[in-house]
């Protein structure tokens, strides 16, 4: 009779402690609700200014975020023209820059998980040629090549896609000449055209998005292959007014969505980030992969053109060209959805979710052994 009570008590303690167990999990899990910052509530500031006798340069185009999150690489196309490096923590000049030996501009950067930078130049004129070049994490150059083209020609968008082990950079021509290109990239001392992309290594947007006035802003390429791309299909708009998803074949267009001023855009998680060049309306659409519309955030008073988007630490930095006649980035404060778990937070779960099903199987155990002892 002894054991039998006790065995009861037992299990209504282990009963008690699971239900105790639960209930402050869901208790935390809803204080962490309560507190979380989200794309609607975040709150955005200026991170830093730069006016053109800081670094020589102004007009901040283009724009990239290293892929561990600790720099900015930002493109300044007017003075002496540069890629110059931030601190993403404060948004600080470190002194680590690139020029350009015919002071060309740089509009498009990409970097890839290895370090390396890639860029694209439009000549000074913007005339009969372009160039691209890879450089190290310390902005060293690496490769240098000019690509002759006939006519008024610039480089936008760039990106790097890492596919079977080889790596490969897309570059978006503009002005008379609207293209795609691809090099292989995968030793950045010694790249070349990859000839079995589009026709010779070019694809001809007008025959591609079948429109003759269509011109690609900036691209970025998902883990899956998916290409999302803002573009310039109508030129009713001056800089944009689309956003394309494209499949992994660059076969065809899968979605499509209509936003005025369309530019800078960024792909992180699964969000898909777009900023739009709009002068004082200027803001960020955050889309699903689907390009549907999950939050428009980031307008600040006195806002310019938000050439350039990124994603790093948890928080959304924007590039806002001429704000107040100079430059500056925008960040937000850390969002929870932009935020990777940590190791000791992932660990803590497991535990727990390792207890709850020991506690489960001990509770099921006792009172299979309670219902025989009480036979």
């Amino acid at each position: 009779m002894i054991q039998k009570r006790a065995a009861c008590i037992l299990i209504v303690i282990l009963v008690f402690a699971s239900f105790a167990g639960v209930t402050a999990q869901e208790e935390e899990r809803a204080e962490e609700t309560d507190s979380k910052v989200t794309f609607s509530n975040a709150q955005f500031s200026t991170l830093e200014t730069y006016g053109e006798e800081r670094m020589g340069a102004m007009y901040m185009r283009g724009f990239a975020v290293s892929k561990d999150g600790k720099y900015l690489y930002v493109g300044l196309v007017h003075g002496e023209n540069g890629l110059f490096r931030l601190n993403t923590s404060d948004g600080s000049y470190d002194g680590t820059s690139y020029y350009d030996k015919e002071n060309g501009m740089i509009k498009g950067i990409a970097t890839d998980d290895r370090g390396y930078v890639y860029i694209g130049i439009t000549s000074e004129t913007a005339e009969g040629s372009v160039s691209i070049a890879c450089l190290d994490r310390d902005l060293n150059e690496l490769t240098y090549e000019t690509i002759e083209i006939d006519g008024k020609i610039g480089i936008n968008g760039v990106e790097v896609d890492k596919k079977e082990g080889r790596y490969y950079m897309y570059f978006i021509t503009n002005y008379d000449v609207n293209t795609i290109r691809c090099y292989d990239v995968t030793d950045p001392g010694n790249i070349f055209p990859v000839k079995e992309f589009g026709i010779n290594g070019v694809l001809y947007l007008d025959v591609f998005l079948g429109s003759p006035l269509a011109q690609g802003n900036y691209l970025k390429i998902d883990e899956d292959g998916s290409i999302y791309m803002t573009a310039n299909m109508n030129m009713f708009r001056p800089k944009g007014d689309t956003v394309l998803k494209i499949d992994k074949d660059w076969k065809r267009v899968q979605k499509i969505f209509s936003l005025d001023d369309a530019y800078g855009i960024h792909l992180y998680k699964d969000y898909v980030f777009v900023s739009r060049y709009g002068e004082g309306e200027s803001n960020v659409y955050i889309l699903d992969k689907n390009l549907k519309v999950i939050e428009v955030v980031g307008w600040m008073p006195g806002c310019a053109n938000y050439s350039g988007v990124a994603v790093a630490n948890g928080r959304i930095y924007i590039a806002d060209q001429l704000f107040m006649g100079i430059d500056r980035i925008i960040v937000s404060e850390v969002i929870d959805d932009l935020v990777e778990p940590s190791h000791t937070r992932l660990v803590l779960r497991i535990v727990l979710i390792s207890i709850g099903v020991v506690v489960a199987a001990v509770v099921v155990y006792s009172v299979k052994k309670i219902q025989k002892m009480l036979r």
